[in-house]
């Protein structure tokens, strides 16, 4: 396996990193005309064979379903073999205290169902192209500071929104890209 630094952190990633959305929901490639996500033992058989093959970049979200509980539940045991990106939401309708509560409370339950004290990239889920949103990169600094989080990013589609959040100084930006 190949590695490299991920983004603006010192974060040594493997070149083939696994997503995790199908873990967790009914999503992707259909298989004899049907999305179905694998059983409990198949996704922890994946997660470790994974591991096992020297991939050590997991990437899930909050909205991909049971994705961080499969997770936490078939891995949790091997953090430090793996570098953990997951992902909060952008919440565009919630300001001030609404929004500090929003962002709070899915990181800690991130990290709960993740049974870790930290994740190392935090992402904004699909931010919009007008991503210079400084009271969510506050709060998020905040639970960078905490220890929480050790790098902040964000997904995004599109050249508009990518450059948005690059001039954000964010750590690292994930661009949807199909071949």
């Amino acid at each position: 396996m190949h590695y490299r630094r991920l983004g603006r952190t010192n974060l040594q990633v493997s070149e083939i990193g696994l997503g995790t959305v199908e873990l967790g929901m009914d999503y992707g490639l259909p298989v004899n005309n049907q999305h179905k996500k694998p059983s409990e033992a198949d996704a922890t058989k994946l997660l470790n064979q994974a591991l096992d093959w020297g991939v050590n970049f997991i990437d899930t979200a909050r909205s991909y379903g049971t994705s961080e509980e499969v997770i936490g539940k078939a891995i949790g045991h091997r953090r430090h073999d793996y570098i953990l990106a997951s992902k909060v939401h952008y919440f565009p309708d919630l300001h001030g205290d609404d929004l500090q509560q929003a962002v709070e409370k899915s990181i800690y339950d991130s990290l709960h169902a993740l049974k870790t004290d930290y994740i190392d990239l935090m992402q904004v889920h699909s931010v919009p192209s007008n991503f210079l949103r400084t009271d969510l990169l506050t709060i998020l600094r905040g639970f960078q500071v905490a220890g929480h989080i050790r790098f902040i990013g964000a997904t995004i589609y599109g050249e508009k929104a990518a450059l948005a959040a690059l001039n954000s100084h964010i750590d690292c930006l994930q661009v949807a890209y199909n071949m």
